[in-house]
């Protein structure tokens, strides 16, 4: 399957990447592993998420990485920062590693809120933590246009306030989706949302976004981030081909 997987890259635009939603079970990794022993597969196409689920669980998926592996942490636990020094500590590769919010049960902001955290309240350097969001998964997920700001790359850009790390500017292909720390855009499947009509909240003319203003599934993969997420892309992570 990951074989088929991997070649189907050649005949679609998307990545030839498996996804594995690792446990806590006895056996955690080896499975994994023994794809590795057993089989000719490239290990960058093996990636699995939830690694961070225990210590032994982490350990075993820092050794992964010096095989050639990628691997991913959620943040719906919040401790972000804790399980960053962990691998670090232990030798693992900060190329190999992503972070992502597990939309099914987090969200987007809490990854958000944890990658400042990092910086702000744990001591850890700003371009040590960012890469997990950005370049690291771009390069991992082949989106060639997405993760670094440069010459022939799609321009999106975050804009940050300095000391706080809160949220000033997203814009994304020229277009402003946060302007001012508010949202700029509204996804089409929010119309009906209570959340939008609840008490307080402010009501201000929005640019509406739907499904073909992305160029193409790399744009949505490339905002939400890798892991499992809803069908449809939105509100968070959004599942790649050969997810787990």
């Amino acid at each position: 399957m990951i074989t088929l997987i991997e070649n189907g890259e050649v005949y679609t635009p998307e990545p030839g990447v498996t996804h594995f939603h690792v446990g806590e079970m006895d056996r955690r990794l080896e499975p994994l592993r023994q794809i590795l022993d057993e089989h000719d597969i490239d290990p960058r196409c093996v990636y699995p998420t939830h690694v961070q689920r225990n210590d032994k669980l982490m350990a075993e998926a820092v050794e992964l990485t010096r095989r050639g592996c990628n691997v991913d942490v959620d943040t719906i636990e919040e401790d972000l920062a804790k399980w960053l020094r962990f691998y670090l500590d232990r030798g693992g590769d900060p190329a190999c590693l992503t972070a992502s919010s597990d939309a099914s049960v987090s969200s987007p902001r809490v990854l958000s809120e944890q990658v400042r955290a990092c910086v702000t309240e744990h001591g850890f350097m700003l371009e040590q933590v960012l890469p997990l969001v950005t370049r690291n998964t771009a390069r991992i997920l082949k989106l060639e246009k997405k993760g670094t700001l440069e010459k022939g790359k799609w321009g999106d850009i975050l804009l940050l306030e300095k000391g706080t790390l809160d949220i000033v500017h997203v814009i994304s292909k020229g277009v402003f989706m946060v302007r001012d720390g508010k949202p700029a855009v509204e996804e089409k499947f929010l119309e009906e949302s209570k959340a939008c009509d609840s008490p307080g909240r402010r009501q201000v003319p929005r640019r509406r976004v739907t499904h073909r203003d992305w160029r193409s599934d790399e744009d949505e993969a490339a905002f939400f981030g890798p892991g499992a997420g809803g069908d449809d892309g939105r509100g968070g992570m959004r599942r790649r081909r050969g997810g787990g």
